[in-house]
């Protein structure tokens, strides 16, 4: 496994990331949204993940995030690419979350675990998602994670072995 971001969009802008297979992350995201717009994420599957030893095992396989300094550690400090800019227009469908033949399976799947202050991404809608076991060892696992987001659409997933479904925090016209 890797200990880095396997794919990370960054002010990215019309991005569609389909049918590709995300093996065994150790302690870091498989997919980085940050600041990004109009990304859709289809029929993929994201397999196996560890977290590093003596880490919070909170990391998402698909982070949707801001740019900050704290969310994009492969940009410079002091980026003018440091700009706050939140996601907008993403779209997370037909994917699988699940263990690999190395790994148990992701305890995070989509999601965030902050938010700027003043800022939300918008319009999110995660469908027809397959989240297969996990929170081996994680009793705070989630499939879905939300903080700070508006306009979002959370339908029609599959959750088998998991500790929770869905949590969403500051709520702003969310349909679940």
């Amino acid at each position: 496994g890797t200990e880095l971001n396997l794919l990370t969009l960054c002010h990215a802008a019309n991005v569609h990331i389909h049918d590709m297979v995300f093996l065994d992350v150790v302690g870091f995201h498989h997919i980085e949204i940050n600041s990004s717009s109009c990304v859709k994420v289809e029929d993929c599957r994201f397999e196996g993940y560890h977290s590093i030893p003596g880490e919070k095992d909170f990391r998402e396989c698909i982070q949707i995030d801001h740019a900050a300094e704290s969310a994009l550690v492969v940009v410079p400090t002091g980026s003018a690419w440091y700009d706050g800019t939140c996601c907008e227009n993403v779209v997370i469908r037909g994917c699988t979350f699940r263990k690999s033949g190395a790994r148990p399976a992701p305890s995070q799947c989509i999601g965030n675990h902050c938010q700027i202050k003043g800022g939300q991404h918008r319009n999110i809608v995660i469908e027809n998602n397959v989240f297969a076991g996990g929170n081996q060892g994680n009793p705070s696992g989630v499939c879905v994670n939300l903080v700070g987001m508006e306009n979002v659409v959370v339908r029609e997933n599959e959750v088998s072995i998991v500790t929770a479904g869905a949590q969403i925090c500051k709520p702003f016209a969310i349909k679940v």
